[in-house]
């Protein structure tokens, strides 16, 4: 199949470049720079304006750096406690003086001689009626300056490596790619604007002449990031295309579902019967299913999930259920064998952690076909894991999987179903776009009678009220979870740690109730005894790390505390509040934060969090906050890490070119 992205750029190694040995090579890897390619698409974040000139006095009107021209009328020394602070004294055009402190930098006053006049760059603060800046950016005046009188790219760097020496990498870069540097969309081809030339936009994006300049260029490398979005996701549908297998799904429900159904002592919800609906009737189609399976917390994907296992089972063939801890593993596999025995289909679990001989007694017969449902963790991959015919995977909170991990999983089949699950919900547009190779399942309900969790705030030295509070809860039967971000304290956080609040809980707080501690540190062994007594009401309150906040499901649970909550991220708290509010039974949530370390973004994930416990909004809140950098990046989505192009803005832009690659390339059979 002829690619759709047709992109020709230099592909070698950045140590081509003059200036650039292994060091700076090493550096430069940390920002994800390999090649020249790399270096030419690692954009600008901003832009510094030296072509404009200014006073001190407009500059520090303006509240922001600034560029001008000033000229050194004398020199200062200032006794301070850590020794001499020298300073420049400069004059600009109207004759106004302002203050250039040299902090630990008095060398530099041998290169500012009385008389010289330079460029700076800098912001400008008014002190008793003194103006004082920053001399960090500077330039001998000529003129014809090398940094001076034009708009200087500024760049996300790490330690050790300079704008001054990217500068002179890109610009290399640029000159190593004249020529060669091209991009050509597929024939007949409409752009809904005209283009800048592929090179010269990749020239005006680092070296702008204008703002201008700065604009064509965003909008042609934009669009050219969106179409490389949308085509890969095209070609990956093309791909996986493939020959209709012997025996397809034919039911809206097949009958060993209905079993399953008829045997819960609840009704499915709404959304978990049109979320089955899809799946099967995506089972039922010639090409391979690519779904994700999207809900909030507690809304039943899990049970969604295994009615789709056993359509696959029924029709012959074996699935496979990963999911990223053992834990949670063992508690999906408990479930599954409820659900599957009594209809004679064998369920197996598998971890890393299992011994030789239980291990054997898992891959011989999964290898002969004998076991229909496997539940396991990433020890799913290992290469003696091997199936008799798997027809189809189930990837369970699926972005903390990488795509090679994936991939490897798929392989051991042939070309089986593919059903992805996230319990971080995301909006219906954001999910189309961040799963366009995907179909998207949404379950927008929850079980009928679940009470919305009340969510509270308590500022640090306020806990005894929190206390008091639980301690009511506990009295009347009910459970408690209490969470931290540290299993035990190094020393210079300052935050609270689970080792030492345990022991306070149970010796200082709640001394007639039974409390426990679960962290990542203990066995899975230990850690699944320790859920079980929680289950079975032997322990009153689970002192935890976030290792509690998938997977587990006590609906006698009503109160969950976390302290330090201003620490810890929007979905992860939104994951951890989704352990309470599992029943009928009103159920609470306090968040403790530290007044002191708040910034503005975790001031908003808190108060997000009281205003709403839908997770969908709570999603489209978070992104606002983050970006749709975090999203895409491929730590959690293993897609493209969008640099210039915004996604959700241009929605309409990005529904356009997929509508017309659908156009020039329909979806076919191979």
């Amino acid at each position: 199949m002829e690619s759709l992205i047709r992109e020709s750029i230099p592909e070698n190694p950045v140590t081509d470049l003059p200036g650039i040995g292994p060091g700076k090579a090493a550096l430069l890897s940390r920002l994800g720079i390999f090649s020249v390619r790399d270096l030419l698409l690692f954009y600008p974040r901003a832009y510094k304006d030296t072509v404009h000139f200014f006073t001190f006095a407009e500059i520090a009107r303006f509240g922001r750096p600034a560029a001008g021209v000033a000229e050194v009328c004398s020199h200062e020394r200032t006794a301070t406690r850590n020794g001499v602070l020298n300073k420049i004294i400069a004059m600009d055009e109207t004759g106004t003086l302002c203050e250039f402190p040299l902090f630990n930098r008095g060398f530099l006053i041998s290169a500012f001689p009385v008389g010289k006049k330079f460029y700076y760059y800098s912001g400008i603060t008014v002190t008793e009626g003194r103006f004082r800046g920053q001399l960090n950016d500077f330039e001998t005046y000529s003129e014809n300056p090398a940094f001076f009188r034009r708009w200087l790219p500024v760049y996300p760097l790490t330690a050790g490596l300079s704008h001054g020496f990217m500068i002179k990498a890109v610009r290399e870069a640029l000159k190593r790619g004249a020529g060669l540097t091209a991009f050509r969309f597929p024939d007949r081809w409409q752009t809904p604007f005209p283009l800048l030339p592929y090179a010269d936009a990749l020239q005006r994006i680092h070296f702008p002449q204008s703002e201008t300049d700065i604009t064509e260029a965003r909008r042609t490398l934009g669009y050219i990031e969106l179409y490389r979005f949308a085509a890969a996701a095209k070609e990956h549908r093309l791909r996986r295309a493939v020959v209709a297998r012997k025996s397809r799904i034919r039911e809206s429900v097949t009958p060993l579902q209905q079993k399953i159904i008829d045997a819960l002592p609840f009704s499915l919800t709404a959304g978990q019967r049109t979320a089955l609906e899809e799946i099967n009737r995506d089972l039922n189609r010639p090409t391979v299913m690519e779904r994700l399976l999207q809900g909030d917390v507690g809304c039943g994907k899990t049970l969604v999930a295994f009615l789709a296992a056993a359509a696959v089972t029924e029709r012959g063939q074996q699935c496979a259920l990963m999911v990223p801890t053992e834990l949670l593993a063992r508690q999906h596999a408990e479930k599954a064998f409820e659900l599957f025995a009594p209809l004679g289909k064998t369920v197996a679990f598998y971890t890393g952690s299992l011994k030789p001989e239980a291990r054997r007694n898992v891959l011989l017969p999964l290898k002969k076909g004998k076991i229909d449902l496997i539940i396991g963790t990433h020890a799913l991959f290992s290469q003696d894991v091997s199936f008799a015919d798997l027809g189809l995977v189930i990837i369970d909170e699926q972005h903390k999987f990488g795509v090679i991990q994936r991939s490897s999983l798929f392989a051991k089949g042939d070309n089986p179903d593919i059903l992805m699950m996230s319990a971080t919900p995301i909006p219906g547009t954001l999910a189309r776009i961040v799963y366009s190779s995907l179909e998207v399942s949404t379950i927008g309900d929850l079980p009928q009678g679940r009470l919305p969790v009340r969510t509270h705030l308590a500022r640090t030295g306020n806990e005894q009220k929190v206390y008091n509070f639980v301690h009511r809860e506990l009295t009347a039967g009910h459970q408690a979870y209490f969470v931290y971000p540290l299993i035990e304290e190094n020393g210079r956080s300052g935050l609270k740690d689970s080792l030492r609040m345990a022991e306070a809980l149970q010796t200082q707080v709640f001394p007639e109730f039974r409390v426990a501690l679960i962290h990542s540190r203990l066995s899975e062994d230990q850690k699944l005894r320790i859920m079980d007594r929680f289950a079975a009401r032997e322990i009153d309150i689970l002192v935890a790390t976030t290792v509690v906040e998938v997977g587990i499901d006590n609906p006698n649970a009503t109160v969950m505390v976390i302290e330090n909550a201003q620490r810890f991220g929007l979905a992860t708290l939104h994951q951890l509040r989704g352990r309470i509010g599992r029943s009928k039974l009103p159920s609470y949530c306090f968040l403790i934060y530290d007044e002191t370390a708040l910034n503005e973004e975790s001031k908003s994930r808190l108060r997000i969090l009281t205003e709403s416990n839908n997770g969908f909004d709570i999603a489209a809140e978070d992104l606002k906050l983050r970006g749709p950098g975090d999203i895409f990046g491929e730590r959690q989505s293993g897609l493209l890490r969008f640099k210039i192009a915004d996604p959700i803005a241009e929605k309409e832009t990005l529904d356009r070119i997929n509508d017309s690659l659908n156009s020039l390339f329909p979806d076919k059979f191979f």
